[in-house]
């Protein structure tokens, strides 16, 4: 099981993104066009009270492009603004209980047209109400990791991703959407998060049958449609 101590300052998943990014230096701008193309960042005209949820975003660099993206392309700033949220879980659990800790991101700026906001937080209890927000970004994120903590450990008990997709369906908006990676390939992970739900994925040495640990999304009531190819090949889940 990952210890969420690595991702703080100092802890080895710390930078992971980042060495992502030298190898991968386009990637970020191929979601991006990706996302507008498909009409899942909105038109910046339409763009007023738009939010855009990461649950598992490290150190924010995907999250700030694509908040770079839009607030560069709206002429005017829309009342209420949109709002991109940056979380992870930055902390430590003490007897029990969830304690943030501070985040120093490289991602800092403020923008004129968006609110970029960081937040320190479990992806399993979201401070944020109720069908408020439009699309939650999981690039392996929050999912991946309980998957592949289940797979290492075999543990068939689904409730961990049925509870954490419960929450994600709390916080979204009538029509919001997931989106998952379904690369092909990615640097450092060698199964993507919708390989893992589907029981498509693959760990060297493990004594498992992968299909034991597939979760229905359709049975759960979600549609899955993808969009993008190669690298930048993403799921989108909407709730039936």
């Amino acid at each position: 099981m990952t210890d969420i101590g690595e991702y703080n300052p100092g802890g080895k998943l710390q930078y992971w993104q980042e060495t992502e990014a030298l190898r991968n230096p386009d990637l970020a701008k191929q979601y991006v066009d990706l996302l507008i193309q498909e009409q899942i960042i909105p038109h910046p005209d339409k763009a007023t009270g738009f939010v855009f949820l990461s649950p598992s975003a490290n150190q924010g660099m995907f999250e700030y492009e694509i908040a770079d993206r839009l607030n560069q392309s709206i002429t005017k700033k829309p009342d209420p603004p949109p709002i991109f949220l940056a979380a992870d879980i930055f902390g430590n659990y003490q007897d029990g209980q969830f304690v943030p800790g501070f985040w120093k991101g490289f991602y800092q700026d403020e923008f004129d047209n968006v609110i970029f906001q960081k937040i320190s937080a479990d992806a399993n209890k979201i401070p944020i109400l109720d069908n408020s927000v439009d699309v939650i970004w999981e690039r392996l994120g929050a999912l991946w990791h309980v998957q592949n903590n289940r797979a290492t450990g075999e543990n068939l008990d689904s409730t961990p991703i049925v509870n954490l997709l419960n929450e994600y369906d709390r916080v979204l908006k009538s029509g919001g959407v997931i989106i998952l990676d379904a690369a092909t390939q990615t640097e450092g992970a060698t199964n993507s998060t919708i390989d893992f739900l589907e029981g498509k994925f693959n760990i060297p040495g493990a004594q498992i049958n992968p299909y034991d640990y597939k979760i229905d999304l359709k049975e759960l009531g979600w549609e899955t449609q993808f969009i993008g190819s190669g690298r930048a090949r993403l799921a989108v889940l909407r709730k039936k």
